[in-house]
């Protein structure tokens, strides 16, 4: 059962596409979830414009806390958080290099700016995120790509060591789930 399990998801992703990338244009948003040792959670929103069937750029923004991580460090002490927030802009360049009925496999790089804060730090760096997942593509437009990756900090812009637990982690895995629309 195993195999023939197997067999028909490989067939499956061999057949041609139905649905590809045929519209333009695909807004986006959904949950992100970073692992290092400051774990955080977040949002991300974005844009991306299809330049062909292989091929998008686009924008994106995000927003992490790591609020629920500080409240269980202080064990539920309010008063002592150091709550770790960041914002960041990133370009995005994403390559759809096999396509099947279902939808497109997705290699993404983004390119962007980031800053981390709390009461006590502020940070800015250039970063870098690279991503893999798989586009599942509706009949309607409407797309889920769930992606994993890494986020690493590529370039110090602030002069100073972001830093909370005595470790600056550069490199962090990261899981998106992103819920969009393509028209």
């Amino acid at each position: 059962m195993k195999r023939l399990f197997m067999v028909f998801l490989f067939i499956g992703f061999l057949l041609p596409s139905v649905y590809g990338q045929t519209k333009r244009h695909t807004i986006f948003a959904g949950p992100i979830i970073n692992l290092d040792l400051n774990s955080d959670i977040g949002i991300g929103a974005g844009y991306d414009l299809n330049l062909g069937k292989y091929f998008s750029i686009g924008v994106m923004a995000n927003y992490h806390s790591d609020y629920v991580n500080s409240v269980f460090e202080n064990n539920y002490n309010f008063e002592n958080m150091n709550d770790i927030q960041s914002y960041s802009f990133l370009l995005s360049a994403k390559l759809f290099p096999l396509r099947t009925k279902i939808g497109n496999l997705v290699i993404n790089v983004e390119v962007g700016y980031c800053r981390k804060f709390s009461s006590t730090n502020d940070y800015q760096c250039l970063i870098v995120n690279n991503n893999y997942g798989f586009k599942f593509i509706f009949g309607n437009g409407f797309t889920i790509t769930p992606m994993i990756g890494t986020t690493q900090n590529a370039l110090d812009l602030s002069g100073t060591e972001f830093t909370r637990t005595g470790l600056n982690p550069r490199t962090a895995i990261n899981f998106k789930l992103m819920l969009g629309y393509m028209f």
